[in-house]
């Protein structure tokens, strides 16, 4: 009895290595839901090393800027961010050198390298913070690095593609997925309507023109990304009449996307099944369908201008095809390990003795058994990513007199109803400033 009992102790103790860490943020998602971001961020502080634990530092380092940046600690915010990016950087860089042996037991093992979008829209967070905090020059160079990464999007996979078919090859793995899939993600309108916007603070007339251009191609080439009308009000962005100022309105909603896991059992002989388990990005439901904004006197709706989930989704599409392929190896090298603990096992059980060939028999059906369920069960689907971009962005602008003005942005569902309410108190509206208001409401 001692040799099974230790098999089950050993299956266990890998079971248990495979499983998926996941954390519950229940206590962060409630007050950022109902937009008391303070209470959020001492929550999440307080599940710092618990979720750090779970979901590794980038994951920490992406709520933490995300949470402080809509609770307005802008520089905080951007000391989490510039740490996520490093990091991210880092991972990406490890990623190339990992070995096969990263892939034994499932990708929860490997480094998490971060999503695409979580790497260009830190840039584009960062950007606000430092607009918020009145370095407009400091934002535009976030909104050029944003843009860089999305230019060499294709490139990055290329690379990792190129690494995971030389790992087939060497452990002559076939069926792995060849080109890479194509995107339609080439550029942010967000980026792009950010960029306009501190070239015009910066009086930067070429920039101006240039990203305005580029708001415009985000919709006319990505019209899968950008499925709803260029912002009504865009080309008045270009100028602001003499004696007048414009207030800018940025909101955002909803959440990102989370990940579930999609599972497929394939049988790959008498001894065994090869378990395929990837992630899948899914879209959160939001209560907001309108914006509406009032400055004094004014009123009018913001336009929709980015939908950040659905590029989270796309740009994913790239990265998934790495992981398919990587997961085949990894499932393809789990049930040639147990098919060949099969084979040798029964074949040491038939040439022993045979009063030993009963022992030597259920001896080598339990290794088979331990290879078989350890193969399908430590398969698990990498689920980490961060939890707390938004989902939707809107804008909007207007011109009025300077002055000090009440602004309050009214998040209504799709019957009309407040859902959610921001007001700024004595806005001061400067002439020839950037005045951007942003406001959040994550429901």
């Amino acid at each position: 009895m001692s040799i099974p009992r230790t098999l089950l102790i050993a299956l266990c103790a890998l079971l248990l290595f495979g499983c998926a860490s996941t954390v519950s943020l229940g206590s962060v998602e409630h007050p950022l839901s109902q937009g008391r971001y303070d209470e959020a961020v001492t929550a999440l502080e307080a599940n710092s090393k618990q979720l750090e634990s779970a979901q590794g530092p980038i994951v920490l380092a992406l709520d933490q800027g995300m949470v402080f940046h809509y609770a307005r600690q802008f520089d905080l915010s951007n000391r989490h961010l510039d740490n996520a990016e490093g990091l991210i950087t880092d991972a990406f860089t490890k990623s190339i050198t990992e070995g096969v042996a990263t892939y034994l037991v499932n990708d929860n093992a490997r480094t998490y390298p971060g999503e695409d979008f979580e790497d260009i829209y830190s840039n584009v967070f960062k950007s606000l913070n430092y607009q918020m905090l009145g370095k407009t020059e400091d934002a535009m160079v976030e909104i050029r690095r944003a843009t860089e990464k999305q230019q060499v999007l294709r490139d990055k996979y290329e690379k990792l593609s190129a690494k995971t078919a030389q790992a087939a090859k060497n452990n002559q793995v076939d069926g792995l997925s060849g080109d890479l899939v194509s995107i339609e993600f080439s550029h942010s309108a967000l980026a792009d309507y950010l960029g306009m916007l501190y070239s015009r603070r910066l009086g930067a007339t070429a920039d101006l023109s240039y990203f305005h251009g580029q708001v415009t191609s985000a919709f006319s080439s990505q019209p899968h990304l950008y499925p709803f009308s260029v912002p009504s009000r865009l080309d008045e962005e270009l100028s602001v009449p003499s004696g007048k100022a414009r207030v800018n309105v940025i909101a955002f909603s909803g959440l990102e996307p989370y990940k579930q896991e999609v599972s497929q059992y394939l049988p790959v002989s008498r001894s065994g099944w090869m378990k395929i388990a990837l992630p899948e990005m899914e879209g959160r439901q939001s209560m907001i369908s309108r914006v509406d904004v009032s400055i004094g006197d004014e009123r009018f709706t913001l336009d929709l201008l980015e939908d950040l989930s659905a590029v989270a989704k796309q740009t994913f599409a790239l990265r998934l095809q790495d992981i398919t392929n990587r997961t085949l190896i990894r499932a393809t090298m789990k049930a040639v390990g147990t098919s060949v603990i099969d084979v040798v096992g029964h074949g040491i059980a038939q040439s022993a003795s045979e009063n030993d060939r009963q022992g030597w028999g259920l001896l080598a059906d339990l290794a088979t058994l331990f290879s078989s369920v350890f193969s399908v069960a430590s398969e698990q689907a990498d689920l980490r990513m961060s939890h707390f971009f938004p989902a939707m962005a809107r804008v909007g602008g207007i011109n009025v007199e300077p002055g000090v003005y009440d602004v309050t942005v009214e998040f209504k569902d799709a019957s009309g109803f407040v859902v959610g309410r921001v007001i700024y108190k004595d806005y001061h509206v400067k002439e020839g400033g950037l005045n951007l208001v942003e406001a959040v409401c994550l429901r």
